[in-house]
């Protein structure tokens, strides 16, 4: 279920007591709640174990602070059982089972945090373990290992959990090196498999690459099975530049989420998705927004998309809530219940989607972006993706230890290059065809320059101004002085200098821009200069693309389906309705599944799609 098709969901606390559902707990509000939820014909609900409520461990002491035993809350003994001598509280099981058995009255399935020790910017550990580094401290890893092995033991066989994670954005809960976050995900998935037969995925709950560089992926690829994304644009850098509703801001997501996707090589799964309340954006916009992304995420070959959260929680009177006010107004029903116009994006959508007599594949993707890992990434990751999306084609990634063959590469705003072997092998590739796209951003980077790009370098200088072309403006750190010798150039400063070229090398082509192009889109506060668009239409150009439109507002993914019908959808990134123009190599508009369609002309409604069949 969460490695294939796509799931709609809520992240669940209980409308009535949000973080302490579990201690006061109340049946009759889960109840209700979960009524409510699959009204909208959701498919999951992801739950949260609160890690202080079901391992209550004290530490009792005696004279001189002498530890004399360990003790559940109000000196109460562990029982003699399996889960009492793991610490593991009884009542909190038979709570959790409740919670299961209400999510199968009402047809939802459970995907479970175990140990959520962090939620919401308050930790919740147990009181043993309080200052401890969590991470690390033997005691915490072997409590953390026993309250998996309770809650996976006692909970294998039932159906109605489709879905495993060691906790929620367990990198929160100490400030660990990454290395060590990695081996304490890894020992935390291990217990998991070790005690559930049945092979349900274990999935991530740690996302680093807007801190640390895709490296961190890259080192984790064989240890889950299902890859989250948690794209809030808030707490993204570069994302809060253009408004949450801009094309910018609506293809975070699924920029982030092709990234894990691509690198680590499994599924991906949107985990957790919002617009953290009416202080961010109107309700309006955030229903747009949500729109916008279920059809985009679906149709970019994402697993599902899960919203955080189900219910209001402005009356809640303690921490995190006391604390945050942005984790007071983020669910989708209001504080009486009722829902908010983001439930009913949910609704129609799955009722659109479930409706079609298909269901639908990954997407082609048309070229590969190469990330070298380190932390300037994350500027790279979403200029190149939005100016992609803009320019009409579809863009994967990979880590540059591991590329996949494709048609087109592209090295973004590079300052450090794949190690030798690796760019050799690459550079194979071209020789045999394909093309390569280099932005250039800063440092020494090549050697034979003049046979990889057909320009020969006159000096490589700290830049005081920036590129000026026809009116455009290209910021750049370092300048590139170049005399062109059998490159053809593309694109030339007001002064000449060569700017973008491109250069046969082998039956392949290079393509060099002296400008980082990407890092420029993403720094910029506000909408970018178009002509950083206008060079990626110029790569676009170099792609065999299946169908090509003429607004740049509209990504379109083409999807095979099995009986090999193809399906192309078309997502519209904006507020406007947009009539649009497409060509379909070898083919046509055949039938319209959503939206309207005739001839060759397309009609896709504002922050929505138009589906239809090529013929």
């Amino acid at each position: 279920m969460l490695t294939n098709g796509f799931v709609t969901g809520v992240n669940y606390w209980a409308s009535n007591a949000g973080i302490k559902m579990w201690s006061n707990f109340d049946e009759k509000a889960i109840d209700s709640d979960f009524a409510k939820i699959a009204s909208l014909k959701m498919d999951i609900v992801r739950i949260f174990p609160l890690w202080s409520d079901f391992q209550p461990v004290y530490q009792l002491y005696g004279g001189c602070g002498q530890l004399v035993e360990v003790s559940f809350k109000d000196d109460v003994l562990p029982p003699d059982t399996e889960a009492g001598r793991a610490g593991v509280s009884e009542e909190m099981l038979e709570r959790f089972n409740k919670v299961l058995r209400l999510a199968e009255k009402h047809g939802l399935k459970v995907a479970v945090g175990i140990v959520t020790g962090w939620m919401s910017g308050r930790l919740f550990v147990p009181p043993v373990l309080e200052g401890k580094p969590l991470t690390t401290d033997t005691t915490a890893v072997r409590m953390a290992m026993d309250f998996i092995r309770i809650i996976v033991t006692r909970f294998k066989d039932d159906p109605v959990i489709v879905g495993w994670t060691s906790g929620n954005e367990t990198d929160c809960i100490y400030g660990a090196s990454w290395p060590q976050h990695t081996v304490w995900a890894t020992t935390m998935r291990n217990t998991i498999r070790a005690y559930d037969p049945h092979n349900r995925p274990i999935m991530d709950d740690m996302h680093p690459v807007r801190q640390f560089g895709t490296n961190v992926l890259n080192d984790r690829r064989d240890i889950f099975d299902v890859t989250t994304v948690h794209p809030y644009a808030y707490f993204s850098q570069y994302c809060r530049n253009e408004p949450i509703d801009s094309m910018r801001g609506l293809l975070h997501a699924v920029a982030e989420a092709k990234v894990y996707e691509g690198i680590e090589q499994i599924p991906c799964l949107i985990e957790e998705i919002g617009t953290l309340g009416d202080f961010l954006c109107s309700r309006e916009v955030s229903a747009a927004y949500a729109r916008t992304n279920l059809y985009s995420s679906w149709a970019n070959g994402m697993t599902g998309m899960i919203w955080w959260c189900a219910n209001e929680q402005v009356e809640l009177k303690y921490p995190p809530y006391t604390w945050c006010p942005l984790e007071r107004e983020l669910g989708i029903f209001d504080e009486n219940g009722e829902e908010k116009l983001v439930a009913k994006e949910f609704k129609e959508f799955k009722e659109t989607i479930s409706k079609l007599p298909f269901e639908i594949t990954k997407p082609k993707n048309d070229a590969v972006c190469i990330l070298g890992g380190d932390g300037s990434d994350w500027a790279k990751i979403i200029g190149s993706y939005v100016l992609s999306k803009q320019a009409g084609f579809n863009l994967s990634y990979a880590h540059q230890s591991s590329i996949p063959e494709s048609d087109l590469y592209i090295l973004p705003s590079v300052n450090s290059m794949p190690d030798g072997n690796r760019f050799e092998e690459l550079l194979t590739r071209i020789e045999r065809g394909a093309t390569l796209v280099i932005t250039f951003a800063a440092g020494l980077l090549f050697s034979k320059f003049e046979k990889l790009t057909g320009n020969k370098l006159i000096y490589n200088t700290i830049a005081n101004s920036s590129a000026v072309i026809d009116g455009h403006t290209f910021r750049r750190d370092s300048k590139i002085t170049l005399e062109s010798k059998h490159s053809t150039v593309l694109m030339s400063e007001d002064d000449g200098n060569p700017f973008l070229t491109v250069s046969s090398y082998g039956k392949g082509k290079v393509i060099f821009c002296t400008a980082p192009i990407e890092k420029q889109f993403s720094e910029t506060v506000g909408e970018p200069d178009t002509g950083l668009y206008e060079i990626y239409k110029i790569i676009a150009e170099y792609i065999d693309l299946s169908v090509k439109r003429t607004d740049k507002r509209l990504g379109i993914t083409v999807h095979k389906l099995e009986d090999g019908t193809k399906i192309a959808v078309a997502v519209n990134y904006s507020g406007e309705e947009i009539t649009d123009t497409v060509t379909i190599k070898d083919g046509s508009i055949g039938k319209v599944y959503l939206g309207n369609a005739s001839g060759n002309v397309i009609i896709v409604k504002p922050y929505s799609a138009t589906i239809f069949e090529i013929k």
